[in-house]
C-alpha cells in the first residue's frame, strides 16, 4: 500500500533552518528553530540580546541643563540646543549608558514640534585600524504631552533603538559613527537620549565616552520649508529612526 505523506512540512522545516543560517546573535526578530517555549529568563535575555544593552525604560538623566536654553535664531528657524559628553565611560546600572536630557530645567519650549536627538562617539578620534571595532547603541525618549497644556503627559519611545559599527570614509578620511532620531508629530516636556559607546580590545568590548546631543526647533517664517522637515545628518554618518513607540507602563 502506498502511504502519502503531508509535503507542508518540509516547506516549513526548511524556512526555520534558513532563518537560523541567516540571522546574525544582534538581529532583531532572529528566527529561532525550536517549538518548545521559553523561560522567562531566555525572554528576557532576548529583549536584552535585541535592544543592545539599553534599558526598556528611560534612566535618570547623567547631564541636564539647570538654567534655561536660550533661543537662538539661524537663517529658517528658531532653536534651543543642549549638548553634554560622558566625563568617564558611558557606563549605565544593569543596562543603558550615558544619558543626556533636556526639559522643563532647560525651558524646553511645549509648543514647538521638531526634535532631532543625536548620539555620537565622545571618546578620543578613532583610527582607520579601530574604527570598525567601535560601536555606538543608542535609544531616544519623549516625555509626550497628552493634552493641549501639556498638564499630563507620557514616556515613549522616539523611532527604535539603533546600534552599528563605524565605517570609515575615505573621502573624509575620519570614522563615521552617530545615530539621529527625528520627531515632528508631537509636542514633548522631556526628551532623553541613551548612549552606549564601545571599542573591541582583545575580546572584550570595553566602554568608553559618549556624547548627546538634543535640538528643538521650528520656523522662522523666512524659508519657504522651514516649517516642513528637521535637518538631517549626511546618510553615511548617521543611522535614523523616526516615528513613536510607546511602551505599555511608565517608569
Amino acid at each position: 500500500m502506498i502511504r502519502s505523506f503531508p509535503f507542508i512540512v518540509l516547506p516549513a522545516l526548511f524556512i526555520l533552518a534558513s532563518g537560523a543560517a541567516h540571522a546574525g546573535p544582534n538581529d532583531v526578530g532572529a528566527v529561532i528553530s525550536s517549538e518548545r517555549q521559553y523561560t522567562l529568563q531566555e525572554v528576557e535575555a532576548k529583549k536584552k540580546l535585541a535592544t543592545f544593552g539599553l534599558c526598556d525604560q528611560p534612566q535618570n538623566a547623567d547631564a541636564l541643563p539647570t538654567q534655561p536654553v536660550a533661543v537662538q535664531e539661524d537663517s529658517c528657524d528658531y532653536y534651543q540646543h543642549y549638548e553634554a559628553t560622558s566625563a568617564g565611560p558611558s557606563n549605565g546600572g544593569s543596562c543603558g549608558g550615558f544619558v543626556v536630557a533636556f526639559g522643563p530645567l532647560g525651558d524646553l519650549k511645549l509648543n514647538w514640534k521638531r526634535y532631532t536627538l543625536k548620539a555620537t562617539w565622545g571618546d578620543q578620534q578613532l583610527t582607520q585600524a579601530q574604527c570598525s571595532k567601535a560601536r555606538l547603541s543608542a535609544v531616544a525618549w519623549g516625555e509626550r504631552c497628552t493634552n493641549a497644556d501639556c498638564t499630563t503627559f507620557a514616556w515613549e519611545k522616539i523611532g527604535v533603538p539603533l546600534s552599528k559599527k563605524g565605517t570609515w570614509g575615505a573621502n573624509s578620511n575620519r570614522c563615521h559613527l552617530e545615530h539621529q532620531f527625528i520627531n515632528i508629530q508631537n509636542h514633548y516636556r522631556t526628551l532623553k537620549v541613551d548612549v552606549i559607546a564601545s571599542l573591541q580590545e582583545g575580546s572584550q568590548a570595553v566602554r568608553k565616552r559618549a556624547r548627546g546631543d538634543i535640538r528643538a526647533e521650528r520656523g522662522n517664517g523666512k524659508c519657504i520649508n522651514a516649517t516642513q522637515q528637521p535637518r538631517e545628518a549626511p546618510a553615511q554618518a548617521a543611522s535614523t529612526a523616526t516615528g513613536t513607540y510607546t511602551p505599555q507602563t511608565r517608569p
